[in-house]
């Protein structure tokens, strides 16, 4: 009784914005947002940090990534920091095409999140309204053009075709790009993703992947 009662006056002691804070992690924690702890590597992953371990084949670092962009007038978008995955480490997704697993944490719809490395003219990083890391099932249309030759991405989830992404030019992918899959096309949860470019010699790469029940927030 001495042990709960002191528990009590430690909770009572706890200020209104302590309180509220708490209350928010929890939220946050339930909704799948904030790391409830560091997971272990399992056998059933919700989610992939791309570089980390290899899964499609070439590792890349942000600071090559950083020397090809600069090479061609750019500068890389930074890696999204949605799920603490953010390591500035990802995979080249491979001309033939990668392709690697997840599985859905229940049996209902679940939301893809694919943060794919993305590029922008130099000197434009700080105007304001920037796309960046604003998930969404949208194509973004950047303020000035990559200049970069349009190449095109299609994704398929259990070799059914969900998606079709465009890079280059003016285009390119949400930060992260969200897709929601129906339970129907994951009938036992796993999800087989598999990522083919088109025609291109475009420096397309994945910075991280997870599921999550929660979608994207809309306006």
């Amino acid at each position: 009784m001495q042990v709960q009662s002191s528990s009590w006056r430690a909770i009572g002691g706890l200020s209104a914005h302590h309180l509220r804070k708490a209350g928010t992690i929890l939220l946050l924690i339930a909704a799948g947002w904030y790391p409830a702890r560091a997971e272990a590597p399992t056998a059933f992953p919700r989610e992939i940090d791309f570089g980390l371990e290899k899964h499609m084949g070439q590792f890349i670092s942000g600071r090559e990534l950083e020397i090809w962009a600069s090479q061609r007038g750019l500068e890389i978008a930074p890696d999204c920091p949605l799920r603490d995955l953010a390591d500035s480490e990802a995979e080249v997704i491979s001309s033939r095409g990668s392709s690697f697993e997840l599985f859905a944490p229940g049996q209902g719809r679940v939301y893809l999140y694919l943060d794919f490395v993305s590029f922008r003219k130099q000197g434009t990083r700080n105007r304001p309204l920037e796309p960046h890391c604003y998930p969404s099932s949208n194509e973004i249309r950047l303020p000035e053009s990559t200049e970069l030759p349009v190449q095109f991405l299609e994704i398929f989830v259990n070799g059914q075709r969900i998606s079709t992404q465009v890079f280059g030019a003016g285009a390119q992918p949400a930060s992260p790009l969200v897709l929601p899959i129906t339970r129907e096309l994951m009938p036992d949860r796993r999800l087989e993703i598999e990522l083919r470019p088109g025609p291109g010699n475009q420096l397309l790469a994945v910075w991280d992947a997870f599921l999550s029940e929660v979608p994207p927030e809309t306006d």
